[in-house]
């Protein structure tokens, strides 16, 4: 498809919304009542990125397993605690490390119980709607902090996910619109701070319409034995202000690994570890199936370096280049992090790991 009719394509998801929105006979709720709300508190998760207890984990798995909320816990907690629980989940933006914010949410939601126990909340859209209208878009970029920019990118993506729409009344889908519609122009305005999260809402809703977003254009790249592939080239979505704050959640939350080139989405993981390993690859590439079967590459039963290692556990499809060995177990990866950047880790100490009958090797 050509690079003018997927960007009208994903035009029109927002223009024909905001056409609806316009419809509404509907004030500006973020102005519409001078009552004070207290603000939630929420579950204070014990071990937290940063601290010397967390920088000791070096297996994603550990991560979400000490991130998760006691059952007890999270049975007590109201609605508005929940969502400020789910706010602050140490991998939440985890959600950036994945080709789409669909794809991303996904799988962090079927790891995290907070999220999960969320969706099952009758009231659960009426006390994210309130919490949404509440949160403000920053408007000065010296001092915007990360959780002022992903945290809004964040309740747009959980307020647009199928166990929360279901549950909307008319009144509330409403009310939704309109406010995504105005942060959406505010947010417009602000371009040094918003770039990629924009218009989270509007992406995920394209996306569940299969409708490709953005400005880009499908070209072909062949692997070693001569198979097309076809790859897209787009045009950078992330603002400075949002490469500043990825970096930091990457340099915190996995401290252990060494980001070695800025967030972009520019190129993923599959184009930098089968395509090119220049941070001026210019493609994004969505299926390296040919690379691992036609020929081009052996598949082996441990890993080598310089050699391909797959993360194939379904919804979290990964690649990287094997770049050491460790002085006794395991192997360190150097790989492209979705929207995030590249990354030289642990093997285990990514958003993709799930289990050693995962991974697949291979070598030329």
């Amino acid at each position: 498809m050509k690079i003018k009719e997927k960007s009208i394509s994903f035009l029109s998801v927002i223009l024909s919304v905001l056409v609806c929105v316009s419809l509404f006979s509907i004030p500006a709720y973020a102005n519409e009542t001078n009552e004070l709300h207290t603000a939630a508190i929420g579950y204070d998760y014990p071990i937290k990125p940063g601290t010397s207890s967390w920088n000791e984990l070096t297996d994603h798995t550990k991560m979400i397993e000490v991130s998760q909320i006691p059952d007890d816990t999270l049975k007590k907690l109201t609605t508005n605690e929940l969502i400020e629980t789910v706010l602050n989940y140490p991998l939440l933006m985890d959600i950036y490390a994945y080709d789409t914010l669909q794809q991303g949410i996904d799988a962090v939601s079927k790891t995290f119980n907070g999220i999960q126990e969320l969706y099952q909340r009758e009231d659960a859209p009426n006390k994210l709607i309130e919490k949404y209208q509440q949160m403000p878009v920053a408007n000065y970029a010296k001092t915007v902090t990360s959780k002022q920019i992903f945290d809004l990118s964040n309740m747009e993506i959980i307020l647009r996910q199928d166990e929360i729409q279901q549950k909307l009344n008319t009144s509330e889908t409403e009310k939704l619109e309109k406010e995504v519609e105005n942060k959406y122009f505010q947010k417009q305005s602000q371009k040094n701070i918003y770039g990629l999260t924009a218009a989270s809402s509007y992406s995920v809703m394209a996306e569940k319409q299969g409708i490709s977003e953005g400005t880009m254009s499908s070209y072909t790249v062949y692997t070693p034995k001569g198979t097309a592939v076809q790859v897209d080239k787009n045009a950078e979505q992330l603002s400075s202000a949002e490469k500043k704050a990825a970096n930091n959640y990457v340099a915190t939350n996995y401290s252990s690994a060494t980001l070695l080139s800025s967030a972009t989405s520019i190129y993923n993981c599959h184009s930098y570890a089968w395509y090119s390993q220049s941070t001026s690859n210019p493609y994004w590439m969505n299926y390296p199936n040919s690379y691992m079967t036609d020929g081009s590459y052996d598949q082996s039963s441990s890993p080598s370096v310089g050699g391909k290692v797959y993360y194939s556990t379904a919804g979290n499809e990964h690649s990287g280049v094997v770049t050491s060995l460790g002085r006794k177990t395991g192997y360190y990866v150097t790989s492209k992090w979705g929207q995030l950047g590249l990354v030289q880790h642990y093997y285990t100490t990514c958003p993709y790991y799930v289990s050693d009958s995962a991974l697949r090797y291979y070598y030329r």
